[in-house]
């Protein structure tokens, strides 16, 4: 339990790095090729994952690639404050149900009322403004999509870091992977402009990258210890920190409203805890 919370936090940290940068898709960009400097440099004193998980590790780079660009494209267009807990706390629910349906791990009832807890927290995010215009919708949607890819990965994730009985070689494998989607389609045709920008934001690259690694392997261990579905939900307290780093940090307005919906996660955390 321990590890998950601290995973949420470092999970909150390096997204409030990329919401609080200069270049959305650049910053991403340059934390997840941070994390691969680290994994690289740390892959030669590990055991390679089974054989078996390859295939897993392979679409799970790929879903991977299209969740950071759609974290990059909900900050664009959003607030962190708005956007982290919607993509964060909808993909519980969806998780315990793909956790039923794929890999037959059933959680018990108190463990779906608390997946609906935090899930119910978070849709009260999203319904904060009366005035629902284009502006405050679209990146709502854009969060709203990013929680499927966050169901996908995490049950993707959940099995094949199980067949691969390394959970740190295959978090360092699928990091560089993902980077090596992921970089070339971002630079695209800015390419002098990606060198100059993450050159200059190397330092921010190594931190974030950091935060992000360690919180994956984190949590992927905890995978192996515990149920997919459980170890998610509680990750999903990363929504706190982030509520706070929205406010604190990048000075964003915390309602009464956000603060109740924070409450409701962490009270279905509690009950994810005790089931």
């Amino acid at each position: 339990m321990l590890l998950v919370l601290l995973s949420a936090a470092l999970h909150a940290t390096w997204n409030g790095l990329v919401k609080g940068g200069t270049d959305r898709f650049f910053d991403t960009a340059g934390i997840l090729l941070g994390a691969s400097v680290i994994a690289i440099i740390t892959l030669p004193l590990l055991h390679m994952p089974a054989p078996a998980c390859w295939p897993y590790l392979g679409i799970s780079a790929v879903i991977h690639a299209a969740y950071f660009a759609m974290i990059a494209a909900s900050y664009h267009r959003g607030q962190m404050s708005v956007v982290y807990p919607i993509m964060r706390g909808t993909a519980p629910m969806l998780t315990a149900i793909g956790s039923a349906l794929v890999v037959h791990e059933h959680p018990s009832f108190t463990g779906w009322m608390g997946a609906l807890l935090v899930s119910i927290g978070v849709v009260t995010f999203a319904f904060e403004k009366r005035e629902l215009d284009a502006g405050y919708l679209i990146p709502i949607g854009l969060a709203l999509a990013n929680a499927v890819l966050i169901a996908l990965y995490t049950l993707v994730d959940g099995v094949g870091v199980r067949l691969s009985h390394q959970p740190v070689s295959y978090t360092c494998d699928g990091f560089v992977l993902c980077t090596l989607i992921f970089l070339p389609l971002v630079a695209g045709s800015r390419k002098h402009r990606a060198f100059s920008h993450l050159t200059k934001q190397w330092r921010l690259g190594l931190i974030g990258g950091g935060c992000s690694l360690a919180a994956y392997t984190m949590a992927l261990w905890a995978m192996t210890r515990a149920p997919i579905a459980s170890v998610a939900a509680l990750r999903e307290t990363a929504i706190l920190f982030g509520v706070a780093i929205a406010g604190y940090k990048l000075k964003e307005r915390i309602s009464l409203v956000r603060v109740l919906a924070c409450a409701l996660v962490v009270a279905g955390a509690v009950i994810i805890k005790l089931s």
